[in-house]
């Protein structure tokens, strides 16, 4: 069975909390370089990264727009457990999602570096 880590506020770290509570557009961009390097070690296509850090990010903490509703909705009928790109969702080109090493960097920064004890 797989381990679900499930987050709680109070299990954060300072540093990312901080970051989390101020302006939306610092906190996207402080989180690019570890949303890359999760999405490779996750196994995830290139293009597939690519949308998920130069369009699906920047849709969160604005109003629902319409591709955000439809596209929201298509993955949950795929299934995919990750955000796969337009090409891929319509091609169900889906891969399996590789688990967190213990030195994820963006575990690590948001939970902490003994993330996996918690």
């Amino acid at each position: 069975m797989k381990k679900v880590y499930k987050v709680y506020k109070n299990q954060c770290t300072d540093t990312f909390l901080k970051l989390e509570a101020g302006p939306l557009n610092a906190f996207v961009l402080k989180k690019i370089p570890y949303d890359i390097l999760c999405g490779k070690h996750s196994g995830f296509p290139d293009c597939c990264i690519k949308f998920f850090i130069t369009k699906w990010t920047w849709l969160w903490g604005c109003e629902p727009s319409k591709f955000r509703k439809a596209y929201s909705k298509r993955l949950k009928m795929s299934e995919a457990g990750y955000v796969p790109c337009p090409k891929c969702l319509k091609a169900k080109k889906f891969v399996d999602v590789q688990p967190c090493p213990k030195t994820c960097k963006l575990r690590c920064f948001v939970w902490g570096k003994d993330w996996w004890k918690k």
